[in-house]
């Protein structure tokens, strides 16, 4: 029996693997757990199609990655620190960047709930 992993399982396989198992095994185990579904044609199908978006999702995260990684070339690092006689590194550590620094996109607060306001019963 033919089935598609959900999960790693030691001595089996990883995630995502089309493995064979026993009749037994994959019905009374795999399956009921969650661990595993029958590798039909539509279920292979939908594998490679996932396969594909998660290889496209990575190809695109280690473009970016590259991108700014390519903003730190050049840039040296000077570490300060004292040091005792044995060569032990003691605190406080500064950090001085020779460079100019990197420019980091600002974080987006979350918006504030509007205030509340009381409404008082208008006096007749």
């Amino acid at each position: 029996m033919e089935i598609i992993l959900k999960e790693d399982i030691i001595g089996l396989g990883y995630k995502n693997d089309i493995v064979n198992v026993k009749n037994g095994y994959g019905r009374n185990y795999l399956i009921p757990t969650g661990k595993g579904v029958i590798a039909s044609e539509s279920a292979k199908k939908v594998l490679a199609e996932n396969l594909k978006q998660q290889a496209h999702k990575l190809a695109a995260i280690k473009a970016e990655a590259e991108k700014k990684g390519s903003t730190l070339d050049g840039v040296s690092l000077t570490i300060a620190a004292k040091v005792s006689a044995t060569g032990e590194v003691k605190v406080p550590v500064i950090v001085v960047a020779e460079n100019a620094p990197v420019e980091v996109a600002p974080v987006e607060e979350a918006p504030k709930a509007e205030e509340e306001v009381e409404e008082t019963p208008a006096e007749e």
